[in-house]
């Protein structure tokens, strides 16, 4: 039997000053944040009451599993709990020999999806990990059909908004295939639509306050500065496709907040979730890749405990730039200084 490895980012255990330290400590690789950073984030958390991201996932893997006679399915995430490694080491015991990884999110990119095969490690499972389903046309008929359903007038009073995760800018310089992505979906959804480019925009959410520089226009912010002052925008989050904070709090807070500051409707297309389309998208992406090659994906061994194994992205930087010249947040260089670098 094939094992299918649904992985997602995880969340904290508890809505508490303990459960988020130990969610954001993960995230920064054991660098653990500061208390004010802890705290701001646990402010995010207690104001949407839940985070249902693993609910979600775990009833993802469950509905998937119920069509799947073949495969047996895993749920893990990145930065909490069952993690990545761990459910590896279950599928280990469980006699899996050949696996197919899927992130939970549609578009690829060495930031995000690449952080997850780089927790994938083997000495028995071979893998066939998914780089990107952002084009799976259930998917993509989904955001339209919903779009449909809001019978608002996009051309003369709503503007469609098009969210995604902010990357750092300077991944526009490394060809990463993320903005590709994001941009071939917008243009499948827009086109269907049959709107001009005038009646949508794509903008970016959630960027960290860590010193980077992020792709913008970050969504508040064009809101803010829209000059066509519509009677309202239909906010669709084509880079996510579960409810969780940077939907709950980043869009429907915070974001909600500056349209009502403008008295402007805030319109949120539902997220997909767990839904029956959704489960068959993640069944097709399944079957196209069923048969294609499954490789060995073991952990890079190093002879210096203190070698940091850095990211493909992160070492062009420094080959081109000079690591003296390469801008890095607080919580990089502790994370860095841990491995045995100075600064």
């Amino acid at each position: 039997m094939k094992g299918i490895l649904l992985m997602t980012f995880g969340s904290p255990k508890t809505i508490d000053y303990d459960g988020v330290k130990t969610l954001y400590t993960n995230i920064r690789h054991g660098a653990e944040p500061e208390k004010d950073e802890i705290e701001k984030l646990l402010n995010r958390y207690k104001k949407i009451g839940r985070c249902p991201l693993e609910e979600i996932s775990f009833s993802t893997a469950s509905k998937l599993q119920s069509l799947l006679y073949d495969y047996k399915v895993y749920f893990s995430t990145k930065y909490s709990t069952p993690n990545i490694e761990e459910v590896v080491r279950k599928m280990e015991q469980d006699g899996i020999k050949e696996c197919i990884a899927i992130a939970l999110e549609p578009q690829y990119s060495t930031y995000s999806i690449g952080t997850y095969e780089e927790k994938i490690h083997s000495d028995i499972i071979k893998f066939n990990f998914v780089k990107s389903w952002y084009d799976e046309k259930n998917l993509l008929e989904y955001w339209i059909d919903e779009i449909k359903k809001t019978n608002l007038n996009i051309r003369d009073d709503y503007k469609l908004i098009f969210t995604s995760h902010s990357l750092p800018e300077v991944f526009q310089e490394y060809d990463d295939t993320y903005l590709v992505q994001i941009r071939e979906t917008i243009s499948y959804i827009t086109k269907r639509l049959n709107i001009d480019s005038s009646d949508y925009a794509c903008v970016w959410q959630s960027a960290p306050d860590n010193g980077m520089e992020w792709l913008g226009p970050d969504i508040c912010d064009y809101i803010k500065d829209d000059q066509s002052k519509r009677k309202g925008y239909i906010v669709v989050a084509i880079g996510f496709i579960s409810d969780h904070i940077e939907i709950l709090y980043d869009l429907d807070i915070e974001c909600r907040q500056i349209c009502d500051n403008f008295n402007q409707e805030y319109i949120r297309i539902p997220m997909p979730n767990d839904n029956e389309g959704m489960i068959k998208t993640l069944k097709n992406v399944i079957e196209k890749n069923n048969n294609l090659e499954y490789v060995e994906m073991k952990k890079i061994q190093s002879n210096n405990d203190n070698e940091l194994v850095m990211p493909d992205f992160v070492k062009k930087m420094i080959e081109k730039k000079g690591r003296e010249n390469v801008k890095m947040p607080n919580f990089v260089k502790k994370i860095l200084e841990k491995k045995g670098y100075k600064f």
